[in-house]
């Protein structure tokens, strides 16, 4: 991490993002050290995305569909396998319409999605339901599927849409 952090700043400094006072050398600082490991964890989730089950792609691609539509973010898993299952059969593929999900499927994924850090899964009192929300943007989401088997998907769920 510490390497990572010393080349970003010293790739700043070369570029002219950042100026040196005339006799000084860049200094790594904290946060640089802070930014590099962030940065690493990050590229480790997407890449972990990218790889991703036909069922996994699924309740991300659900998981990000219903972002756009709520500011918190946060879903309970019944609501998750109602997109899933919306999504699944509007798709048109095989892979993804033969999707007959249980509940006991979506919170055994929800887990390992989870244990990946990709997902945060939380209980509320008040509800009978588990929740589920991702620190991933929805646009990350569909950069994380551009290369991979599930794009098409990915692109109409959670692509900006455009009138021309």
């Amino acid at each position: 991490m510490c390497k990572a952090a010393a080349e970003n700043v010293l790739e700043d400094f070369s570029s002219g993002k950042q100026k040196l006072i005339e006799g000084s050398w860049p200094l790594v600082k904290i946060s640089d050290v802070q930014k590099g490991s962030r940065d690493m964890f990050t590229s480790i989730v997407h890449k972990a995305v990218s790889c991703s089950t036909s069922y996994e792609a699924l309740f991300l691609i659900s998981l990000g569909a219903l972002k756009r539509t709520r500011e918190d973010g946060s879903f309970t898993v019944k609501e998750i396998l109602t997109k899933i299952e919306s999504i699944a059969n509007a798709s048109g593929e095989p892979r993804y319409m033969n999707a007959h999900l249980s509940f006991a499927d979506v919170l055994g994924m929800a887990n390992r999605l989870g244990g990946a850090g990709i997902i945060q899964l939380n209980t509320y009192v008040n509800s009978p339901w588990p929740w589920a929300s991702t620190h991933l943007h929805t646009s990350e989401i569909l950069a994380c599927y551009r290369d991979a088997r599930h794009r098409k998907l990915a692109e109409k769920h959670l692509a900006s849409q455009r009138l021309f």
